[in-house]
């Protein structure tokens, strides 16, 4: 059965000699593969729609087993601003990494993908590359939720002591307390510890009114959540070479 299906291209790969597979994370169904005829000819309207970064309504045959299929489609946003910028290329593809990573084919989340939505909309938007960081690292914490490996955020990891917290640790995953402490591990500011901490319960129906963080805690962070996902699901991005 072919039907009308909303999603987000995340990556292309040319097959055969003018169509292309493309990743596509959508809302009903998760990421899938999807074999979009005549996407790899430029004159083809299906090119446009088969680029990365991009948002397009596909008509598509499922198979929830294996490849899906698809021979046209209509283009919802290109998000521009994005594809024509090297800084918000460079975080837009380190959250599609992460995704193709670590999501399962086949399993849906509506609230991640109206997230990824939500978040390429506003990147798309922005040339402030405060606000672009926090986006990406608003998306990325709350990922580690759907992963299965949160954050230990409201108390002591070790002790379970809702007081005199004093860093994060990576490698326990999450707060310690100045009893429990490892001085061997990195040390995180308590502005760090409070981010990643609002950012994972944030109410991401306020994202127009969001508070940016400082350039120093954006950095912190940043070193938190790559040591994060590499620590507990052995995940580096291509793109992490480029964060400042």
């Amino acid at each position: 059965m072919i039907k009308a299906m909303e999603g987000i291209v995340l990556k292309n790969s040319d097959y055969q000699e003018k169509s292309k597979i493309i990743q596509l994370f959508t809302k009903e169904h998760g990421l899938i593969g999807v074999y979009l005829k005549g996407a790899s000819d430029y004159k083809n309207k299906n090119y446009l729609i088969a680029q990365p970064i991009t948002h397009a309504l596909f008509n598509i045959s499922y198979h929830a087993g294996g490849l899906s299929s698809s021979f046209t489609g209509d283009l919802l946003n290109s998000f521009s601003s994005i594809k024509s910028d090297f800084n918000k290329n460079v975080y837009v593809f380190h959250l599609f990494e992460l995704l193709l990573k670590t999501l399962e084919q086949h399993i849906a989340s509506e609230y991640l993908y109206d997230l990824l939505i939500l978040v390429l909309t506003e990147i798309n938007l922005t040339d402030n590359i405060l606000k672009i960081e926090t986006l990406a690292m608003l998306l990325e914490t709350k990922l580690l939720y759907f992963l299965g490996i949160s954050p230990q955020i409201d108390h002591c990891v070790e002790c379970g002591s809702i007081g005199n917290i004093v860093n994060f640790d990576v490698n326990k995953g999450g707060y310690v307390c100045k009893n429990c402490q490892d001085f061997r591990s990195r040390q995180f500011s308590l502005d760090t510890l409070f981010l990643i901490r609002t950012l994972y319960y944030y109410n991401v129906l306020n994202i127009n009114d969001m508070i940016l963080p400082n350039e120093t805690n954006i950095k912190e962070l940043r070193l938190l959540l790559n040591d994060y996902y590499y620590s507990h699901l052995g995940i580096k991005t291509n793109s992490m070479k480029y964060f400042s």
